[in-house]
């Protein structure tokens, strides 16, 4: 008899294949896992590879062993794809194996076919904790905050012997501020593993920001850390994490001893840490950065001197191999690096190649802006700088790429936004003016200058409006602008009062400058004033309003005191947090 497959069958055969795999996972491949884990944490990173290769080799599902294997191969996320296809054609009803496709897809940057799959997976076995645990993820992103922390408390219900899975979902509901369930998860976390550092890190901050930073949970703290500096104070895994310990409660002395008790141990510790790093551009596009370029990537933003800036940068175009990734890591940090130098004629060359590499027209336009300042400030090639700044006023032009955004801050980041869309327009258009204004085309400067104010208004962008109007010898429009501009009362007001005296002086028998400048003032003023009003209005009318959540706290004498003992008193409350 031939058997017909079903949804039911099949979703019997995932779980009973999803029990077969936790079951499969040998004390053999858990000892490599342990010490693959170990090894990692030691920087011994060719060693870590080669037991997490024989605990997979021992059980291909391990989901644990894998997803460490993934991370630690990002860079060569793409070429793993193949590998993780296979898994799934040869065991097509495995929620593991779903699961780990999706998760080789997102270490990919191909965020589409990720989620199919982890939906693949959770079809399969709707309660797989790592398919959980990214199903709140996406969740989180789609802003159903609700719907995500629903989602991870369920994956750690379900997340069986997995520590790292019980830590990632105590860590995702730490981030988002639901500090009792990720306190409750680290204890137990640590009930089962003492020696699992990274659940301490979980359980300090969740029990600070619980207490509010109160003085007995500092205390609290404060054992845990000297109980495991008594314990493990040679380790230097357990280091690390009492040096976040020693953080959080603002202690920089024993931070910089435990960093050196570290560095006693391992002298090249710091430096071998891996780094692996990601960040979105503003049109959405994700890039990330592996190994030693990500490390040179953190570390180059901390470098002043902008010859030693462009050194690092140079070393990681010659070494990258993803195109994106010199697009919009590499060449963006030269561009601004050979600008603060004044090299405007080697960041030409940088701007040509990002325009060749098709980087997306918003992400281009603000380097296009860049390099057309630092032209304008040079007074050279002043015909290409305006080509770009009238491209980048262009692709500014047209609307913001929408974003799906369903949480309860979705109005004020969409107003946010629309704001940011418009002082990058008004920025673009004030450049154009400025450089029509130094070529002489002060009609044409004016046109771009008023449209840049009715969007935004500044200083500079009020003053220049005023320098083209008095060359256009629109006296009237020249004065209004330059007192305009002056009322800032920012680095050009000498400069506007320079250039209203010769215009100014035949009114000054009816109506001295300084009376005129004085008013200006005041009425720049009181606008600034009715503007931040209406903003918090809107802000206010936003906010939900809610009790304060009843708690108690010691006092600086001992004393237990509750919220409630104050009620129908004036409360000041002093807010603190580790972040």
């Amino acid at each position: 008899m031939r058997l017909r497959s079903s949804p039911i069958l099949l979703l019997i055969l995932g779980l009973m294949l999803g029990l077969a795999a936790m079951a499969a996972q040998s004390p053999d491949a858990r000892k490599h896992y342990s010490e693959a884990q170990r090894l990692f944490a030691l920087n011994e990173r060719d060693r870590a590879m080669e037991e997490l290769k024989t605990a997979i080799q021992l059980s291909p599902d391990y989901v644990d062993a894998q997803r460490l294997y993934l991370d630690n191969n990002r860079e060569k996320a793409k070429d793993l794809i193949p590998q993780y296809e296979k898994y799934v054609q040869e065991n097509p009803a495995s929620a593991a194996f779903r699961y780990l496709l999706g998760k080789a897809y997102s270490n990919a940057n191909q965020r589409g076919k990720a989620d199919a799959e982890f939906n693949k997976c959770l079809d399969l076995d709707p309660n797989f904790g790592w398919g959980l645990l990214a199903a709140g993820t996406n969740a989180l992103r789609a802003g159903n905050k609700e719907k995500a922390i629903e989602m991870w408390q369920k994956a750690r219900r379900n997340a069986g012997d997995s520590v790292q899975l019980r830590s990632a979902a105590a860590q995702n509901l730490l981030s988002n501020r639901v500090y009792d369930a990720a306190l409750e998860e680290a204890e137990k976390i640590l009930q089962a593993d003492p020696a699992y550092f990274d659940a301490w890190r979980i359980k300090w901050q969740a029990k600070l920001n619980l207490a509010f930073g109160s003085d007995e949970s500092r205390a609290e703290v404060l054992r845990d850390i000297k109980k495991l500096e008594s314990e493990h104070g040679r380790d230097i895994r357990a280091l690390a994490v009492l040096m976040d310990g020693y953080q959080s409660l603002d202690d920089e002395p024993r931070v910089e001893k435990t960093k050196q008790a570290i560095m006693a141990i391992d002298a090249k510790y710091f430096e071998r840490q891996p780094f692996n790093i990601g960040f979105g551009t503003p049109t959405g596009k994700v890039i990330r950065l592996t190994g030693i370029n990500a490390r040179r990537f953190m570390d180059v933003n901390k470098l002043k001197d902008e010859k030693a800036k462009l050194e690092i940068y140079r070393q990681m175009e010659s070494e990258l191999e993803d195109a994106d990734a010199r697009l919009y890591a590499v060449y963006p940090g030269m561009l601004r690096s050979l600008i603060a130098l004044g090299e405007v004629e080697k960041a030409k060359q940088i701007i040509t190649k990002m325009i060749e590499g098709k980087i997306t027209g918003r992400d281009l336009a603000g380097h296009q802006v860049a390099f057309a300042r630092a032209s304008l400030e040079k007074k050279s090639d002043l015909d290409l700088a305006l080509g770009y700044a009238r491209s980048a006023v262009e692709e500014l032009r047209k609307p913001m790429p929408k974003i799906e955004d369903n949480g309860p801050d979705a109005a004020a980041s969409a107003e946010a936004m629309a704001e940011y869309a418009k002082s990058q327009l008004a920025e673009a258009l004030h450049l154009e003016g400025q450089l029509l204004l130094a070529k002489g085309m002060a009609a044409e400067a004016a046109s771009a200058l008023e449209e840049s104010i009715q969007l935004k208004e500044t200083e500079a962008s009020a003053i220049d409006l005023g320098l083209a109007n008095a060359k256009l010898n629109r006296v009237d429009k020249a004065i209004e602008m330059l007192a305009r501009g002056y009322a800032w009362e920012g680095k050009r007001k000498a400069e506007a009062m320079a250039a209203l005296k010769p215009i100014y002086k035949d009114r000054e028998k009816t109506r001295s400058m300084k009376a005129m400048l004085d008013e200006a003032v005041t009425r720049h003023r009181a606008r600034v004033r009715e503007e931040a009003i209406s903003k918090a209005l809107r802000e206010m009318g936003r906010t939900e309003k809610k009790a304060a959540p009843l708690f108690a706290l010691s006092t600086l004498d001992g004393r237990k005191l509750s919220l409630s003992d104050l009620a129908g008193k004036v409360v000041l409350l002093n807010f603190w947090a580790t972040w």
